[in-house]
């Protein structure tokens, strides 16, 4: 008797923990989601800002057609990210861009020159 008294108290508890339970995994998913979309997205920016520099370093040294910073501009809009800085020091052409990622800016910077 006293066995299913205290089994009569317990009713709805299961339940409660099961939904705070499903809560915390929804959770962790959630951030793990976006620690990957920030990380993803800051390697796609840094591999933009290489092809970036390159381009305009290839034009700097005539091996393409174009200004160097002109030619980073027209890549920088084909890749939807923002040209902050295009900076010409001897045949180096220092390149610097960012895009929005959950409003939260990330950037990049990258070099390209003879070494």
């Amino acid at each position: 008797m006293l066995v299913r008294e205290s089994l009569r108290g317990e009713t709805g508890a299961g339940t409660v923990l099961a939904v705070g339970l499903i809560g915390a995994i929804v959770l962790a998913f959630g951030l793990g989601h976006i620690a990957f979309s920030f990380t993803y997205t800051r390697m796609q920016n840094q591999s933009i800002a290489d092809q970036i520099a390159v381009a305009a370093s290839d034009s700097l040294r005539g091996l393409s057609e174009g200004f160097p910073c002109e030619v980073a501009t027209s890549l920088a809009n084909r890749n939807r990210v923002t040209l902050d800085e295009c900076r010409i020091a001897g045949f180096e052409v220092f390149i610097r861009i960012h895009t929005d990622a959950l409003a939260v800016e990330v950037s990049a910077k990258a070099r390209a020159g003879p070494s």
